[in-house]
């Protein structure tokens, strides 16, 4: 497993302060955040999104696209998450007759995927798994929230660097046969921090700033960012998973 640097508790309080600024000031936009014209997507929520049939990258291309809602509002155990994101994928599986789906998980939601794959059934049925900007390896904001603010719920403490989930998750092979995986982050993430926690070995990774350097993303910004909307189309198609290349930035 990497090993996780942590900040210094005056850094961690300074991020978490502009952490809650930018979201305050996110809300009022929040419903005109878009995933290139699926279901609004709510700043800072977990969402799971599924994509199956044939390999478009997008719904608009002729893809059928399932939004798994997050149980108990996403804040619940991850184990819980992942089960909810394994009947979600059944019932896609029958429905559209597919032999696998594609998960796009965002935040913590890149988390719980891995659960479902690692723990789950979904070696076996996921083809592609891309994380946007997701504490693979936990963030020091969540331990902050836990040891100082006393407002964590279970998902929350789950997501401390080196909590039990954590380290069984990473245990090992951080991506494990089946599915390919995909991880794109910004380093102006204020939420996971530090940022490069989204990194897994053997995975294709990847920064918006690795597309475009000067971009400023915020962890509320990323799922509407033009590198990750990109990325939808190069990391989902018909071939190997590839960065995007010629975004306008």
């Amino acid at each position: 497993m990497r090993r996780f640097v942590r900040p210094s508790a005056t850094s961690l309080r300074t991020l978490i302060s502009r952490a809650i600024a930018k979201r305050m000031r996110s809300e009022s936009r929040s419903e005109r955040v878009r995933w290139s014209g699926f279901n609004d997507l709510r700043i800072l929520e977990d969402r799971l999104w599924i994509y199956f049939g044939h390999p478009q990258a997008l719904e608009d291309d002729g893809r059928a696209v399932v939004v798994v809602p997050a149980v108990g509002g996403g804040t619940g155990d991850i184990a819980a998450q992942a089960d909810g994101l394994a009947r979600a994928a059944d019932d896609a599986l029958r429905r559209f007759d597919a032999a696998s789906v594609d998960v796009v998980g965002y935040s913590a939601g890149g988390v719980v995927a891995r659960e479902w794959v690692r723990h789950g059934d979904g070696a076996d049925k996921a083809r592609r798994v891309l994380s946007v900007g997701s504490p693979q390896h936990g963030t020091a904001v969540a331990e902050v929230a836990a040891g100082i603010a006393g407002r964590c719920p279970a998902a929350c403490r789950q997501l401390e660097p080196d909590s039990d989930l954590l380290r069984a998750l990473n245990a090992h092979d951080e991506t494990p046969d089946g599915p390919r995986f995909i991880s794109v982050w910004s380093d102006a993430d204020e939420v996971v921090v530090p940022p490069d926690s989204a990194l897994l070995d053997g995975a294709l990774n990847l920064t918006v700033q690795s597309v475009c350097s000067g971009a400023r993303t915020s962890h509320a910004e990323l799922p509407s960012d033009p590198v990750v909307l990109a990325l939808l189309r190069t990391a989902l198609g018909p071939g190997a998973p590839t960065a995007p290349a010629h975004v306008p930035c």
